[in-house]
């Protein structure tokens, strides 16, 4: 089965009216400016996405969308940009509703070229609102190759669930995935780089997939440093954090947006260390932590498998401590507990992916 790259953008009905005429525009005479004459076929291909508010479909596999294209002009309708696009090709194309398809297949005897789909075959033209929403029933699957011209339903629905493996871009810019075709990452090792040049903590997070759009991370710190010195000047930031947490992308696993759900469990001795709304600086604290709250990220990927991610969270932590007279001395203690009610996460990471 080919692999498709499937793309629809603002797929909601956009009306423009006509000063005088109060009519339509369809998405083929909607007038685009390029941003030059000279133009990759992915990023012609999303300029027409944005200003013409159209969907692509096309065969990724069959048709190169790195190939430089030149435009007569800047200015032109989509239709006229589609056709720079396919002229010299053994493509087609054909704009239906809110959406255009490039068609066509190297020619071979089982599939002639612009071979047309017959009522007969169980298949029927398809009509403006059937683009408006995302179709709920799936048809069997099958391995024949359309070369027509024509965008039916059935063909939109094979295209809109892939195939194990396969990646199908969704809702985004054609150039968005040019660099992740095949299956989602499965697998992520990642540091917070934030957390560990502000605490000097070694860190370590492990996150895997558990759907599409989920995942589940799990994160640890370790900061074992405990200086040496005088007793005024014995400073001690030792502690352990063990962070689990849930995750929902809005696009798919380790791509954009995430909301998350996560626990916390900490164990920690800290003197002359103040840290905000928790700790003074005058005392040493020996205890234990947990609590748990929600958080925010987004992912960037800047290379086939390396990826940053920032986020940050908030939530509830109840504490129990013993607290000591001085930074550095075990006289004097006394047993407190604490709620804290703020920020639980702050991060800038820096992640490898596995397939």
């Amino acid at each position: 089965m080919t692999h498709y790259r499937f793309s629809i953008l603002r797929t909601l009905l956009l009306p423009a009216v006509l000063l005088l005429g109060g009519g339509t525009v369809s998405g083929q005479s909607q007038r685009i400016v390029l941003p030059d004459t000279r133009l990759s076929v992915q990023n012609a291909l999303s300029e027409i996405e944005k200003q013409a508010k159209i969907g692509v479909v096309y065969n990724s596999r069959l048709f190169d969308g790195t190939r430089t294209v030149e435009f007569p002009e800047r200015e032109l309708t989509a239709e006229q940009a589609m056709k720079t696009i396919t002229t010299g090709t053994e493509f087609g194309y054909s704009f239906s509703g809110k959406m255009v398809a490039i068609t066509g297949t190297p020619r071979t005897a089982e599939t002639p070229a612009h071979a047309a789909v017959s009522p007969d075959d169980g298949y029927r033209r398809s009509r403006e609102s059937d683009f408006d929403r995302r179709p709920s029933r799936r048809p069997e699957r099958s391995s024949r190759t359309f070369v027509d011209t024509i965008v039916t339903v059935k063909q939109v629905e094979r295209l809109l669930e892939p195939e194990p493996g396969e990646f199908t871009s969704y809702g985004s810019p054609v150039w968005q995935y040019a660099a992740n075709q095949g299956q989602l990452p499965r697998f992520a090792i990642k540091t917070n780089l934030l957390y560990g040049a502000v605490a000097l903590t070694p860190n370590l997070a492990f996150e895997i997939g558990t759907g599409r759009r989920t995942s589940l991370e799990i994160s640890g710190s370790y900061n074992p440093w405990n200086r040496s010195g005088s007793l005024a000047k014995n400073k001690k930031l030792v502690h352990m954090i063990l962070k689990p947490e849930f995750r929902w992308w809005l696009c798919e696993r380790f791509n954009g947006h995430f909301f998350g759900v996560h626990g916390i469990y900490a164990r920690y001795n800290i003197g002359t260390h103040r840290i905000p709304l928790l700790f003074k600086k005058e005392y040493r604290y020996d205890g234990w932590a947990a609590g748990g709250g929600i958080s925010y990220g987004y992912h960037w990927a800047f290379a086939k498998r390396w990826g940053l991610e920032a986020g940050v969270g908030v939530g509830v932590v109840h504490l129990k401590y013993d607290r000591y007279d001085c930074a550095a001395c075990n006289r004097n203690s006394q047993k407190y507990t604490k709620t804290y009610v703020g920020p639980t996460d702050a991060s800038v990471s820096l992640i490898f992916l596995f397939k």
